[in-house]
């Protein structure tokens, strides 16, 4: 599938325009409307992809009942109800998208109209002769990235047309899938050759360069190659988050010995394990970021908020099942049963006995911070983390409006940075990883090397929640 770099350049810059011969607009449900016309395909602004569609034949039978307007889905939850279309552009092309939004107006559903409507992404296929042989993605974003990189290459500015040579490409294998992640300068790209799905490899760059770079990478454009169907994905993007930064834990400008590999593409092959045998660790870790990146992007009570909720959600998700399977105390469930037995000699009502023998049970309970009592012992996380995660937890839920001197502004700064040194400790175990961090809660903000100690125990895959 061949698209031109105009074309490409086009999405970049908001200056795409699709023209399409025609569209189709349907729901899969027998009262559902039907709509047919032509119209283009655009962008606005900020990066949102919408339809530009001029109707000219609605079917749709059921009666309004008095409703001024009608909204299509009813329910979005109830994938019944899912709109879809199909799109034919000039050139034969024809490009497909479902999920989106309809309103028609109960006045005129017969007439001729224009409508717009917001789409999240379109995308088409080709269907090849026969397979090929390795798996194939690109993909292109906007966002600025900043990792180790071990290859130069000679870029050229679309403004000035000046060319400079420098490091801006860090290509490597894993397996094999062969992998490239460029920085132009202007736009950012990655190719994955052989190996993984496409998808996954995807998702694992997005957390990877994210959770690295401390940006919210929003690819605007895929090409995929698995087996015989080649696909192009045009997505919408939000550009006002383009150049938002948030905390990037792994520093890029830390000498490597020539002993060991790039701990860059360490992180990523340690992402893309976890991401393949262990779903539900890699969900919850990746969209408690996401979460913690925009809250960053907010305001400061808003990220507190998030961050308190993002440590104990991991704590909960991840630590504290393994640790309630692998460290169970057996003197204490002994002790336990034995207090129980002694329970049932005592002469009173049966439910202040349940009550007495589930306030025994709750002793072998982990609660958060008993699992950063466990860290802390095992020196995955400092001495004071729990104290400094309590005051910011009971901080965002017991919220003050008292005003604050700048010494207690910058305490308080300290002890939010502190926690997300936290954050990313927990994260960095969970992914097993042992090399440079950048501590923010340091005057300085400096490196470190961080030792990995193995906490988690591999669980056993059946019980492992079933990824979606």
């Amino acid at each position: 599938m061949h698209f031109s770099q105009e074309f490409i350049a086009t999405i970049r810059t908001l200056k795409m325009e699709i023209h399409c011969l025609s569209i189709h607009v349907w729901q899969n449900s027998e009262d559902g409307p039907s709509l047919k016309g032509h119209g283009t395909i655009k962008q606005n602004k900020f990066g949102n992809l919408y339809m530009e569609f001029v109707c000219t034949d609605t079917q749709y039978s059921h009666k309004p009942n008095g409703d001024i307007t009608l909204i299509f889905p009813k329910d979005s939850l109830n994938l019944e109800e899912t709109l879809f279309a199909e799109i034919v552009d000039i050139s034969g092309r024809t490009w497909k998208t479902q999920g989106f939004r309809l309103e028609l107006s109960a006045f005129g559903i017969q007439k001729n109209k224009i409508m717009y409507i917001p789409l999240s992404s379109i995308e088409s296929e080709e269907i090849q002769d026969s397979d090929v042989e390795k798996t194939y993605l690109h993909l292109e974003f906007e966002q600025e990235i900043d990792i180790p990189y071990n290859k130069a290459n000679t870029t050229t500015s679309s403004a000035t047309k000046s060319e400079s040579h420098g490091f801006n490409e860090l290509s490597f294998n894993i397996g094999n899938t062969e992998i490239r992640i460029v920085n132009e300068s202007e736009y950012r790209f990655v190719k994955a050759i052989g190996g993984s799905e496409p998808e996954a490899i995807e998702q694992c760059l997005k957390f990877h360069l994210g959770f690295s770079c401390g940006t919210l990478i929003q690819p605007y454009i895929l090409f995929t190659n698995v087996g015989h169907i080649n696909k192009c994905i045009i997505r919408s993007f939000n550009n006002q988050l383009s150049h938002k930064r948030s905390s990037n834990p792994i520093p890029s400008n830390v000498q490597i010995p020539p002993s060991r590999g790039n701990y860059s593409v360490e992180l990523f092959e340690k992402i893309l394990k976890l991401h393949k045998e262990y779903r539900h660790y890699f969900n919850c870790l990746s969209n408690h970021w996401e979460r913690v990146w925009r809250a960053f992007n907010t305001t400061d009570d808003l990220a507190e908020l998030v961050l308190a909720v993002a440590i104990e959600g991991i704590l909960n998700d991840i630590y504290i099942p393994n640790f309630k399977m692998h460290r169970v105390d057996q003197n204490l469930v002994s002790a336990i049963t034995d207090i129980k037995k002694n329970l049932d000699d005592l002469d009173i009502e049966q439910k202040h006995l349940e009550r007495l023998k589930s306030s025994v049970s709750y002793w072998m309970n982990i609660t958060a911070a008993k699992a950063l009592e466990i860290l802390i012992n095992e020196e995955v996380l400092g001495a004071k983390d729990k104290k400094l995660w309590n005051k910011v937890r009971n901080g965002s839920a017991h919220p003050t409006s008292k005003k604050m001197n700048s010494v207690e502004d910058q305490q308080k700064r300290g002890e939010v940075l502190a926690c997300l040194d936290i954050f990313h400790k927990l994260v960095l175990n969970v992914l097993t990883y042992a090399g440079p961090v950048t501590l923010f809660s340091t005057d300085m903000k400096k490196a470190i090397y961080l030792a990995y100690t193995p906490v988690l125990k591999e669980p056993e895959k059946s019980s492992l929640p079933v990824p979606v």
